[in-house]
């Protein structure tokens, strides 16, 4: 699927694995929308090593502005291997990455009265 480059997104979750520079990708991101992104690596991940996710934060850095490879963070879990989201810690950093950068809200759906906000 790809957006227009001025959509920015809420976020993008990148677990056991990294962004793919294309023909799709622009050489210039000067125009594109600022989306936040976090990458989840696990240090035991034999499919998608460290190394690639360095690899993805460096080639991220290199196509945008300062400002926007602040929106770059990269989690490197010690005992995760090659999976996706699969502990309650995996899940909490994933849910405050979210808390952070979404920024669409729906008051109806908040002013509910069987919706129930969980504080951590």
């Amino acid at each position: 699927m790809t957006l227009p480059r001025d959509v920015r997104l809420g976020g993008m979750v990148l677990v056991s694995g990294g962004a793919i520079v294309g023909p799709h990708s622009s050489a210039n991101a000067s125009d594109a929308a600022a989306t936040p992104i976090l990458q989840v690596t696990g240090a035991l991940d034999d499919v998608y090593p460290t190394a690639l996710a360095v690899l993805t934060r460096r080639e991220f850095k290199k196509r945008y502005t300062q400002r926007d490879t602040e929106l770059f963070t990269s989690l490197v879990r010690p005992h995760k291997g090659h999976a996706m989201v699969d502990s309650r810690e995996d899940m909490q950093h994933v849910m405050l990455f979210f808390s952070k950068h979404l920024y669409l809200r729906n008051i109806e759906l908040e002013n509910r009265s069987d919706i129930i906000e969980l504080q951590m």
